[in-house]
């Protein structure tokens, strides 16, 4: 019986599935026949995260918690507590790619296909036609919540691309009056594991929804209820890895806080980034309709579309300066600067505006194929924009004389345009990350209060010590060994990074933290013997990180195999 279901669902989609894989290759052809690289403003942090995973794999040296390999070798934490599922992910596409030219287009590849196939599934279970579902689907993965990632390498795309999938057991609330508290705990969980910040958005998105059904349905509500605390549960047991993370670090360290963007108000779509508006431009269009709709035929609407409208207006207005954020900021508010860029929540509203299209985006245009014809049109300018802008940055690496600058806290250690555009090609994946460094100190253990920029500590400590080949680091048994000439007595700075877990041995001695002469940023300052010295890192975690790690493992294999059984009864 399941196979005859799997097979029925073959034949019926196979074709819009062959389209948008098809069109996800597409779209990463100009920088494939170009050979060129898009090098955006995030792209160092990542590539640095996912090339220390990928050292670890091949390497056959699993470390959750400490850098050894990527971030100057500096022994800092980013992936425990940055969307470890995909930084893994990622890093296993690093590991399988001969280049970061390779790597980069697979990913793309991986990410425009992920985010047609998320957002045909979610149109699909809420009644949307095929056609219409995966012209919408084509046209999402032209948007900006998926080139954010292709154009400046913003990881919100991954959440994005995600997304629409996530909302699936929303219409089945809807659709099936039926709460499915594995599927809300399941897609809650792979969110929080992908990126946190689409995670918090996932849940208000769901918070709404599950509450206008528990205010609506009073003689649910305490099935509702119930069904609820358990997709809690089991979002917990399924994230249980990320909770240890954050709270062994936590409670044991001053974290320095990511970037706080004191200009937010300027990164919202009715202000520099108005660019999520009008890419593809067709979304300008459909948000013209999704307002007419509203005023003229509100009434006409089913419970689930007029709570999609709700919420898409809501994150409509974060997304824009009718919220003052400027005022906000300056209250200096903790929730409000982890927010950093508001355009970050249009990605909602774009999932939730095209699932309003595709239920009612026909009462205009009254007949079907001219509705058809029109979508097809709007797709079609949809790619050809998307080409034309991935063509411009491939064109910038091509003729600028220098594809990669300078920039605030970006630091080149090469003029050589040519060795830099060979880096990227080469199968020495660290290369790249030497000739080109960015300070980015998100997370990094505060010592001392100071009124220090930390971006440019994090270039004192770690990168400028790096330079000039005094230290030497390698990694040996699962170790972090750091060696180093010099004369008696001589203090030196070593460009390494201690947090409250981290074990610290120097010239053979374990130095108790008590000891450690440490700078702001947690960089140790050590008194050397004359000739050769050795200062060797690791981290030290309880035994119930195997424990955090096992109980998602285990609770997915129980779900997989509950659901087995009961699809077979």
């Amino acid at each position: 019986m399941v196979i005859l279901k799997c097979k029925q669902k073959i034949r019926e989609h196979w074709k819009s599935w062959l389209i948008i894989d098809l069109l996800a290759f597409l779209l990463i052809t100009p920088q494939l026949l170009s050979k060129s690289m898009i090098f955006g403003s995030d792209i160092l942090f990542h590539f640095n995260r996912f090339y220390d995973v990928a050292q670890q794999i091949e390497n056959h040296n699993f470390q959750y918690f400490m850098s050894q390999y990527g971030f100057q070798q500096s022994g800092r934490i980013v992936n425990a507590l940055y969307g470890p599922l995909m930084a893994y992910f990622n890093g296993f596409l690093v590991w399988l790619s001969p280049s970061w030219f390779i790597y980069q287009n697979l990913a793309n590849l991986i990410l425009f296909g992920l985010a047609g196939h998320s957002m045909y599934l979610l149109l699909k279970r809420s009644q949307v036609i095929e056609k219409r579902a995966l012209q919408l689907s084509i046209i999402y993965m032209t948007s900006f919540s998926i080139l954010y990632w292709v154009t400046r390498q913003g990881f919100t795309s991954w959440g994005a691309a995600i997304f629409p999938l996530c909302l699936w057991p929303m219409v089945s609330l809807y659709e099936d009056k039926r709460f499915n508290n594995w599927q809300v705990g399941f897609f809650m969980a792979l969110m929080f594991q992908v990126h946190l910040f689409s995670a918090v958005l996932l849940a208000i998105v769901y918070l709404f929804f599950y509450g206008t059904i528990f205010v609506v349905e009073k003689k649910r509500r305490g099935q509702l209820l119930i069904q609820g605390v358990l997709s809690v549960l089991l979002f917990f047991l399924l994230t249980t890895n990320v909770w240890y993370g954050l709270l062994t670090l936590y409670s044991g360290n001053e974290l320095l806080a990511p970037f706080v963007n004191h200009l937010m108000h300027q990164s919202t779509i009715t202000y520099n980034s108005i660019y999520w508006l009008v890419t593809p431009g067709v979304v300008l269009l459909f948000i013209g309709y999704f307002i007419w709709f509203i005023r003229k035929k509100w009434h006409e609407l089913v419970l689930f579309d007029r709570v999609t409208v709700g919420v898409a207006v809501f994150f409509l207005i974060l997304s824009s300066n009718l919220i003052p954020w400027r005022l906000l900021m300056e209250q200096n508010w903790k929730i409000i600067e982890t927010i950093q860029f508001p355009f970050r929540f249009f990605v909602p509203f774009t999932v939730l505006l095209l699932i309003f299209i595709g239920r009612n985006g026909q009462v205009i245009i009254k007949k079907k194929d001219r509705t058809t014809r029109v979508l097809n049109i709007a797709m079609a300018l949809a790619l050809v924009q998307t080409i034309l802008l991935t063509g411009y940055f491939c064109l910038v690496w091509q003729l600028k004389e220098q594809p990669i600058e300078s920039s605030l806290h970006t630091y080149l250690y090469t003029e050589d345009s040519e060795q830099l555009k060979r880096a990227v090609f080469s199968g020495e994946k660290q290369e790249i990350l030497l000739l080109v460094q960015k300070s980015t100190p998100d997370y990094l253990p505060i010592y001392q209060t100071d009124q220090f920029n930390k971006y440019k500590q994090y270039k004192e400590f770690i990168i400028d010590q790096n330079q000039g080949g005094k230290f030497t680091k390698e990694v040996i048994d699962g170790s972090l060994v750091v060696t180093w000439q010099a004369r008696l007595n001589e203090e030196v700075s070593v460009p390494v990074v201690i947090y409250d877990r981290t074990q610290v041995w120097l010239n053979q001695r374990k130095m108790p933290h008590q000891e450690l002469d440490l700078t702001t940023i947690g960089t140790p300052k050590v008194t050397s013997k004359e000739g050769e010295n050795t200062l060797i890192l690791a981290y030290s975690h309880s035994k119930y990180l195997s424990i955090a790690l096992a109980i998602p493992m285990i609770t997915l294999i129980l779900m997989l195999g509950y659901r087995l059984v009961k699809i077979k009864d």
